[in-house]
């Protein structure tokens, strides 16, 4: 919630969707590089070596993250008015009616019900797709892997272009545009007769996926106002957290109500086509 304050107050507002974009490229890249190389030194080197070395690895990308996040310079600093000594940072209690004039902005309240539905309907049966990869396509655990990158790289690529599909069809527009994709993606899914076919669908919903957050942060910046910055960063948070938290129940409530695993699938497809509709500008 701290760095999306961070970002807001360090960069112009007209430049925030191609941060968002070239962020999301760095985020993939670095998951996808961690998990592949972390992956082949975990399988390569003796235990307790390789936990040993990764930790240590991790440590020093943490080390690195941290030096950097220290020299960032805030432009439209919106928590402190002037610098005093302390020897404790002083965290500015919420102003008289600031709660309720968040509350009471239209447009704010719009990006929370985006916010939630978008991750509640992704989310519902994103645990169910490997398990569908492994009991009904006998996928083993490389294919898993690949599936996983897939979505990685096809996510990078498209992350290169949002901030060109924004000003085109609009931060609502990618925002529909990227939940369509992933209910496409959901159904070629559940209907796939072979594993291998599902690549094509793991690139859909990562490129998808990946659009439909740009989208949606650029929308969180462009309607949420600087006052009120840090409040909001910590309530879209709490409801992005609760969509992911009970979108993985109802997958698992339809599987334990005895709905088979493709039937479920396109439930939570069925989810993302109207959380396309809704978010639709």
């Amino acid at each position: 919630a701290v760095f999306l304050t961070l970002m807001r107050e360090s960069v112009s507002t007209d430049k925030m969707t191609a941060l968002t974009s070239r962020r999301q490229v760095g985020l993939n890249a670095g998951i996808a590089a961690g998990a592949l190389g972390f992956g082949i030194m975990l399988e390569s080197l003796p235990f307790p070596l390789n936990y040993q070395l990764m930790f240590v690895i991790a440590f020093m990308f943490a080390l690195m993250s941290h030096w950097h996040v220290l020299r960032v310079k805030t432009l439209y600093p919106s928590h402190v008015e002037k610098r005093q000594p302390s020897p404790r940072p002083r965290v500015p209690a919420l102003k008289r009616g600031e709660g309720a004039a968040l509350w009471k902005n239209a447009n704010f309240r719009v990006v929370l019900m985006c916010v939630f539905v978008m991750h509640l309907a992704f989310f519902t049966t994103v645990a169910l797709v490997p398990l569908h990869l492994v009991e009904n396509l006998n996928a083993n655990e490389a294919f898993i892997a690949a599936f996983g990158m897939v979505e990685l790289l096809s996510g990078m690529l498209i992350a290169t272009q949002t901030d060109k599909l924004v000003r085109f069809i609009g931060e609502r527009g990618l925002m529909s545009a990227g939940m369509m994709g992933t209910a496409l993606a959901a159904v070629s899914i559940a209907l796939a007769p072979r594993a291998e076919l599902t690549l094509i669908s793991a690139a859909i919903s990562g490129a998808s996926w990946t659009a439909a957050v740009v989208g949606l942060y650029s929308f969180f910046y462009a309607k949420t106002p600087q006052e009120h910055m840090t409040r909001a960063s910590i309530v879209q948070q709490q409801l992005a957290g609760l969509g992911l938290f009970i979108g993985p129940l109802i997958g698992s409530a339809l599987v334990n109500a005895g709905a088979t695993l493709v039937i479920a699938i396109l439930v939570g497809a069925g989810a993302r086509f109207f959380a396309a509709l809704l978010v639709m500008d």
